[in-house]
Formats: C-alpha cells, structure tokens, sequence
C-alpha cells in the first residue's frame, strides 16, 4: 500500500508539469502495470493522463471500476480547460470502447459531502 498526496492544481491550463508528483505519478504508474482489476473513487475524473490511463487498461483486459460523484462541481469542470464534467467524460469514455471493452469499465455515481473531498485508487487487490 502507499499513501500518497498533492498539492491542488486549481487554475485553468495546468501545464504537464503538474503531473510532477508522488500521487500522480504512483496512480499513473498504477493503472500502466495493473493486471486484474482497478477501482478508482473520486469527486471529478476528468484529467486526461488518468483518462487514458483507464482505457489503456481497460482495452488491456483489467476491469476498472469507477465510483465517481454525479453533479460535483459541474459548473466548474464544464470551464474551457476544465476537462468536462465526470457524465461527460465517461459517456466519451464508452464512446472509445468496443463492446467486449464496455464489460471491463463500470461506473457507479455516488452524491454526498462527506465523500467528496476522497480519492482512492486500489490496484490487483
């Protein structure tokens, strides 16, 4: 198990260097080596290394499971630069995926404070 953290990156247009930290990088690392399963809980999936992230590992045969907040800072995340609300973003997401593919990615939607300020990710088990 690790535990890893970050400092928010809240302003519009982050430059790839953000992604220069323990907890980017541990969940990038993550879901490239993953081999069975995935099960991310977080209040906005929208940033595009951890999309793709997803669906590499999804297209490779590890079931990824998402519980994601429905409605968390819509306002927001629908900015320009923002990356799209979480309804937005999976709904493309299956848009990539055969159908075989679809089977491996379940999302569930949860609403509530005091879920919203958690992220999760547990890899194999």
């Amino acid at each position: 198990m690790a535990l890893v953290n970050r400092a928010p990156n809240g302003k519009p247009g982050n430059p790839d260097s953000a992604l220069c930290n323990a907890q980017d990088a541990a969940w990038l690392a993550g879901l490239k080596y993953a081999q069975r399963r995935v099960f991310i809980q977080s209040p906005t999936f929208n940033a595009v290394p951890v999309v793709e992230g997803v669906l590499n590992a999804v297209k490779r045969g590890v079931e990824c499971t998402l519980y994601i907040n429905v409605g968390f800072n819509d306002g927001g995340e629908a900015l320009p630069g923002q990356g799209g609300t979480n309804e937005e973003v999976t709904k493309k997401m299956f848009t990539q995926l055969t159908e075989e593919e679809k089977e491996k990615l379940k999302v569930y939607w949860y609403t509530g404070m005091y879920f919203y300020l958690r992220d999760l990710v547990s890899l194999d088990d």
